[in-house]
């Protein structure tokens, strides 16, 4: 803030403490989408410094800081504001905004990677509507797209391991687009976002089946346009925007949901960014 940045910063979910230094991406970047392996972290699309939309896929190797490096590209020439996801092996990127013609707006691809190798992403399938602004999570088995723009308060499903397009399997409560979400194996949790205005609930739904969320808790303020990651017992809120960007971050348990608690802050004030973990759901 008040420009893209492309540096990188990291933290131990299992304590509390703020962010330390991990490393630069490629370029200098927003509102790419991000997904992970229990070694691999990776990025897909966004805008660079001079506003140019992007199709470049970088990675990095969570157990030790560094730069990041060129992976490859995805399947649409320029998207950004798409939404994330993976299994322990493969990364998903769907949906997303274009401002290539003829597909300018809200775009339906679902790309994929095979995270331990590098190379372009392939095409998955489509999602059932042209969106962007969304939250992706994922269980072992199932990725889930939630909200979006336009307005949007569904929830997209897929099966990682095989192709093919979404199915809607519920409603979020309170969001509409630019939150975030976190998951374990069993459980989803989305902060903030906007409805239209930004709101400072938590939603949750159980991965393993459809249905609509359930309010949860709250956050420390209402915010939109965060960063979240999580392991098998902890979620993760980082930062966002309130209206001016903020730097706090805040947690849950997944077991006991409830209001966010207070974990640390990052070294400057970000929106428009995205996390991954190496111990997600």
């Amino acid at each position: 803030t008040p420009s893209k940045t492309d540096s990188m910063e990291y933290i131990q979910i299992h304590t509390l403490g703020n962010s330390l230094n991990f490393g630069t991406a490629t370029f200098e970047s927003h509102l790419r989408a991000s997904c992970a392996s229990h070694t691999r972290g990776l990025w897909g699309g966004g805008r660079n410094n001079s506003g140019t939309y992007q199709n470049t896929i970088d990675y990095v190797t969570i157990q030790s800081t560094g730069n990041g490096i060129e992976f490859g590209d995805l399947t649409h020439p320029k998207s950004t504001y798409g939404g994330g996801l993976s299994s322990s092996t493969r990364g998903i990127w769907a949906g997303g905004y274009s401002n290539v013609s003829p597909d300018t707006g809200g775009i339906k691809t679902i790309d994929y990677v095979e995270i331990a190798t590098t190379g372009d992403a392939l095409s998955f399938g489509e999602l059932d509507v042209d969106i962007y602004n969304h939250a992706g999570t994922s269980s072992p088995i199932k990725g889930f797209f939630c909200g979006g723009s336009p307005v949007n308060e569904g929830i997209r499903k897929i099966t990682i391991a095989s192709k093919g397009n979404s199915v809607n399997t519920g409603e979020l409560n309170a969001v509409a687009n630019s939150s975030t979400a976190s998951s374990n194996s069993t459980r989803a949790v989305l902060f903030g976002g906007q409805n239209p205005t930004n709101i400072n609930t938590m939603e949750y739904f159980d991965t393993s089946s459809d249905g609509n969320t359930i309010i949860s808790g709250e956050l420390t303020e209402a915010k939109a346009l965060g960063a979240s990651v999580s392991s098998q017992t902890r979620g993760v809120l980082l930062s966002g925007r309130n209206p001016s960007n903020v730097n706090n971050i805040e947690y849950i348990n997944f077991s006991t949901l409830g209001n966010a608690i207070d974990f640390g802050d990052l070294s400057i004030a970000r929106q428009k960014f995205q996390g991954c973990s190496d111990s997600h759901g």
